[in-house]
Formats: C-alpha cells, structure tokens, sequence
C-alpha cells in the first residue's frame, strides 16, 4: 500500500521577486566532453540525426554542455540551431520527448546553457525560447499533479524552481514549488534517509537533485528552508552507506554502480560526513563492515504498491565487496527494450540468495510492478567477537510452498572471512538453489579435492586476491551468469549454485567465504 499523501499547507511559500535584466545563468553541475562536442558540430544542425546517430537520449539536452565545453562560435551556433529545430518539430508535446521527468532536464539544461545559446541571438530567436520556457513550465505543472509519488517528482520540482529562480517574473513558481517539495520529502524519505522505491541509484539522483536546487536557490538569493537541509543531512548517509569499496552503488532494486566519482562529488557537495551507518531499519538495508570488507543486505520488504514498478524479487539478497573489488553481486538491472531480460533482471534467481521452486519470493509482473509479495521481514543484529552478525528471515515463500527463509551472516572481525547459514523451516520435498552471482571480474573454478572432505571452489580476484567458497554437504556447481551492473552493458559473469530439495522441519545450508592468499599463486 503506498504511504498517504500528507495534507497541503494552507499556503504556499511566499517568495519575493527580484528584478533583472536578464535570466540568471546557473551553474552546470556536469562537466561537458568537448571531443563529443566536436562529434556533434560534425553531424549538424538537424536534431533527427543527432536522435539517429549521437544521443540515447537528446530530448534532454545534456548535450548542450559538450559544446559549451568546445569554447566556439561555431558550438554556439549549432547549439542555438537545433534547438530552434527541436522547438520546431516538437512544440505539439506529444509522446517521449514530453515526459515529465524528459521535460524537466530539459528545462534545467537549457537555463544552464542559456548563455551559450543567446549569445548573438536575434529577437526572433529570444522571442521562441521564452515562449517554449513558458510552455515547459505550464507542462511540468500540471503533470506533476498527474505523477505517481516517486522520485520523478522530486526531478520536476528541481526544475520548476530553476525555472522561477532563473526567469524574470517567476518567483511565484518557487513558493508553489517549494510547499510541494517539503510535501514529498515528508511523504518519500525514511527518517534514516532512505526512499521509499528503495533503489540506491534513484536515491543518489533525489540527494544530486535537493544539493543543486539548494545551490540555485542560493544563486537567486533565496535562503533554502531549513527543512530541505535537513533532508540532504539524513540522505547524504544513506547514499554512503549503499557505496561499496569501489565507491559504486549496490545492486537493489533497479540501481546500477554509477560512476563513483559523481557519487563522491556529490557526497562532498552534500556535506555528509566520512561514515556510512550501520543500519537502515526503514530502508530495509543492513551493513556488515569489517577491515575492508562491505557485506550489504536487501532486508526490508517489497516497496510499497503504485512505487515499485522496478522493484526486484530480491529479499535477503547480499552483496560483497573486499577493498575495491566486487566479489558477491546481484545481477543489476536491466534497462534495454526486452521485456524478457528486464523480467529475468528481477527475479529472485538474479541475486544472490535463495530460491524454492525456480519461483520468485514475490511475483514479478510484466507490465512493471509486483503482484504476490513478501508479507513479513524480520531482523536482528548482534556481533561475536567483535565480528558482524545478522540475521533475518522473510515469508515470501510460506503461503504457496509452505517454508521460511532464515538467513544468518556472519562478517569476522578481520574481513577476511563471511559465514552465511541458509535454513528452510517447514514442509519437505521442496527444490531449492541457493545463488552466489560473482563479478565479472572473479574467476571462479572447482579446486582439486586434496586432504580436505568437501569440494571448494576456488576465486580469484582482479586484484590478485585468491578467495576459497565451501559448503558442508553440498557439492558446489559454477553456472554462467549475467551483469548489467553498469547502464547500458551486460557483460558474461558466473555464479556458484548449492542445490538440493527441502526436509520437514528444517534444512541447513552452511558455507563461507574465505580469503586463501593475497596474490595469484604462480605455476
């Protein structure tokens, strides 16, 4: 059920206007490529094929910035040129080019350009780019009322109130947009700085879109409210904390790496401290940190109804990381145009946990969504010896398969080895396969049986690390797996299966992760 909507104010925010002569020029907080700007000036003014053969997405406009980057009059021209070409062809706002979320970046992108597409510009020109802002912001404003309330909404606020701060004559905007965003801060953000749709990529996107809008607030001389501080505050941590050794996001939900420089500039602009908790009980996340070893658990439950059209069937997921290495990962998410690889991206088979049946612990549908879904997640932490330990269980499989999954880990204090018990708790007879999906980067192989009672298998690291997976009373089998952990790539990878059916009562599955040698081995 998705969380009600809280009561509007009486009133909106009052912002005072403040004349000028001009629009306000903010800060672009991307870096322009000025070799991709030069590929553009190659392929022209014609905004058709700039769609055909340079942009995945140019309905956007981030790539204004590659020729403001190209320092020319002839990056201005051009620039200037298709734009008066896509207002040309596009002003009757139908289908992609015009979706909410599409339209606010690209509103936002051609305020941070405007400089570059007005220098030497004739009134006609000026003229048509001040009808078509007006008309942007018409649009987001009566699209925002028709959005669902997820993180998309937090875009299109961003870019109403550069729009108002930027715009002579729109400060009214700012106080609209300002009453709105306060509202879904309070209705979208956890107390321990998580969102609701529980996606760590989304997530960083709302902490870049509250840091940049603070900063266009102070460009236009307007103090930012205390209430939108405190938001960067309690996200800022919660972004951290879904970082692994790389700096790269975790792989929950729809989320992919990101690129970790971005996320570290982004968590100094936000000012939020050098530590990731430990925990995130309303996020429904949970850290094991020991030395440099990161263990990062899916422990909540499914978002709720109307917010996770890209939520994944992962609960008790884990993810681990030693250093800067990825070693244990789920699959990520798939964002291609095949309806069959973005549903087998969700399914409890592409992360790493349990499953029972070949069947997900909650239904993935097809248009988008989860139908069936875990009821109830619980969650202890404890430590040994001053090592990390959780534990946790879910029903998602007791209604249709009569069995609970309880997973416990355990993080030794020294990093160098994870303990993981899997337990079945219920009816007998039940198929089940317990994944570990491995980096692209791991290569994994079944270790010689000698003067050792169980099969391991053996991984080896890019680092040159040499880890050893066992399991008592399993025999480990390694299968081909997939990686769509950065947007855009699947790249082959592989992943450890133990397999076996269900007792009455319970099944244990035990295993660990153990660091063998810190460097490959010669010969």
């Amino acid at each position: 059920m998705a969380p009600a909507e809280p009561a509007p104010k009486q009133e909106d925010y009052s912002v005072s206007e403040v004349s000028g002569p001009a629009p306000l020029n903010p800060p672009d907080p991307g870096e322009g490529d000025p070799v991709r700007g030069v590929e553009i000036l190659e392929i022209g003014v014609d905004f058709a094929s700039l769609v055909e053969e340079y942009e995945p997405n140019p309905h956007g406009f981030a790539f204004l910035r590659d020729l403001r980057a190209v320092h020319s009059e002839a990056a201005q021209e051009v620039a200037r040129s298709i734009l008066s070409n896509w207002i040309e062809y596009y002003e009757d706002e139908r289908d992609r080019p015009w979706q909410p979320v599409v339209t606010g970046e690209r509103l936002v992108n051609w305020l941070c350009a405007h400089r570059l597409v007005s220098a030497g510009a004739g009134p006609e020109f000026a003229h048509s780019f001040e009808r078509s802002f007006t008309r942007h912001v018409k649009r987001l404003r009566r699209d925002y009322t028709r959005m669902a309330p997820n993180a998309d909404r937090f875009r299109v606020l961003k870019a109403l109130i550069y729009a108002g701060v930027c715009l002579p004559g729109r400060r009214k905007i700012v106080g609209w947009s300002l009453t709105r965003l306060e509202r879904e801060i309070d209705l979208q953000i956890f107390p321990d700085g998580g969102q609701y749709e529980r996606n760590p990529s989304l997530l960083a996107a709302t902490l870049g879109d509250l840091v940049e809008l603070r900063a266009c607030l102070g460009l236009g001389l307007i103090k930012a409210p205390a209430w939108l501080q405190h938001a960067v505050e309690r996200i800022g941590p919660m972004v951290r904390f879904c970082r692994h050794g790389d700096g790269g996001l975790a792989l929950f939900n729809g989320s992919v790496e990101e690129d970790p420089e971005t996320i570290e500039r982004l968590l100094m602009a936000a000012r939020a401290g050098d530590r990731a908790p430990a925990s995130a009980p309303h996020a429904g996340f949970e850290r094991l940190a020991r030395k440099a070893s990161v263990v990062l658990v899916d422990s909540g439950g499914p978002p709720p109804h109307g917010l996770d059209i890209d939520a994944h069937a992962g609960t008790l997921a884990f993810e681990m990381s030693v250093g800067t290495t990825r070693l244990v990962v789920n699959c990520g998410a798939y964002r291609g145009g095949d309806p069959t690889w973005r549903r087998a991206s969700r399914a409890t088979a592409a992360h790493s946990t349990l499953v029972v049946e070949d069947t997900n612990s909650a239904e993935v549908q097809d248009q988008g969504g989860l139908g069936r879904r875990v009821g109830k997640v619980t969650v202890r932490r404890d430590s040994a010896g001053g090592g990390a330990v959780l534990e946790a269980t879910h029903d998602g499989y007791a209604s249709r398969f009569g069995v609970v999954h309880r997973r416990r880990l355990t993080l030794e204090t020294d990093g160098l080895c994870l303990r993981g018990e899997d337990r079945l708790q219920g009816e007998g007879g039940r198929e089940y396969a317990l994944r570990f999906h491995l980096h692209p980067t791991v290569e994994a192989s079944i270790a010689p049986v000698i003067a050792v009672s169980e099969p391991t298998v053996q991984l080896r690291l890019a680092d040159g690390q040499v880890w050893s997976f066992a399991s008592d009373g399993h025999q480990p089998a390694i299968e081909e797996s997939i990686y769509f952990g950065r947007a855009g790539q699947g790249q082959p990878s592989q992943q450890i299966v133990l397999g076996g059916h269900s007792e009455n009562g319970e099944t244990l599955i035990s295993w660990s992760l153990r660091r063998t040698a810190t460097a490959l081995q010669s010969g």
